[in-house]
């Protein structure tokens, strides 16, 4: 058995791009919310990623969401300035698409999902019914099968007056996700990539000149903003809003840091109630 599963993945290697497979880093079990630290395969090691966008958008409404409540769904979008495939890991949820059961709280936007390399990516993410503590989305992503990984993370406060909801409210809505998940989901193989999914169009235009910079928690939409439709793959339509982000250190876990809902920041500066 062992035999036939690396004749899989050395078949599986000949592919383009294979390298920047998240799936075959994630093969080496070393935990659900594990992101490269160092050298891999023949993509450098980690470096800060200071460009990459985190989008957060409520499922239901349709609203941008910069704190998120316990048991309710959320769309994430994360977009890039070129096309690239990604890992992302959230400290505690369910994703509607896993790359495995086992870690409901991590997707591969890689061809094994039928992902292509791409500007964009977006995975609806049920928040735990019994969440207490803010959730931090780690990101590593790479454009091709020699660059250096790039590794990001962002914190999801929780929202000051989130409304009640039960557990079964809370996996109701994340079985009715997966359920519509599956209904568009088309299973091909390796030799048959399915086409490019829908970015986010106009993304630079939620977002201030020059992106998230380093030190920048909390972004509000600018005044005037052009904010585009989310992609197809979503499962509502609305508004896009920025959330905290910061680039992640090359090694070491990530702590999560509490941040007030209703503040704003400057590159390198610290945050501020409004």
């Amino acid at each position: 058995m062992r035999v036939a599963a690396a004749l899989v993945l050395v078949l599986a290697c000949a592919s383009h791009l294979v390298s920047a497979y998240p799936a075959f880093f994630a093969r080496e079990e070393l935990g659900c919310v594990a992101h490269p630290q160092k050298r891999y395969r023949k993509h450098g090691a980690p470096v800060a990623d200071t460009v990459t966008r985190f989008v957060v958008t409520d499922v239901t409404t349709g609203k941008p969401a910069a704190s998120v409540c316990p048991g309710t769904a959320y769309n994430v979008t994360v977009s890039f300035p070129e096309k690239r495939l990604a890992m992302l890991t959230v400290s505690n949820g369910n994703f509607s698409e896993p790359g495995d059961e086992e870690c409901p709280n991590r997707v591969f936007f890689d061809r094994s999902q039928g992902f292509t390399a791409q500007t964009s990516h977006s995975m609806p993410l049920v928040v735990p019914c019994k969440q207490a503590t803010p959730l931090v989305l780690k990101l590593t992503s790479a454009t091709d099968s020699t660059a250096a990984y790039q590794a990001v993370d962002a914190t999801l406060p929780l929202g000051a007056a989130c409304a009640p909801v039960t557990c079964a409210q809370a996996a109701a809505a994340l079985t009715a996700l997966k359920s519509a998940a599956q209904k568009k989901k088309v299973v091909v193989p390796p030799s048959n990539v399915p086409p490019p999914k829908a970015g986010v169009p106009g993304a630079a235009n939620l977002y201030p000149a020059g992106g998230l910079q380093p030190g920048m928690r909390v972004a509000e939409v600018p005044p005037g903003a052009v904010v585009p439709p989310p992609p197809e793959n979503q499962q509502a339509a609305g508004k896009a809003a920025p959330v905290s982000s910061k680039a992640a250190p090359a090694a070491g876990a990530q702590t999560a840091q509490a941040v007030q809902p209703a503040a704003t920041a400057t590159p390198g500066g610290s945050i501020k109630k409004l």
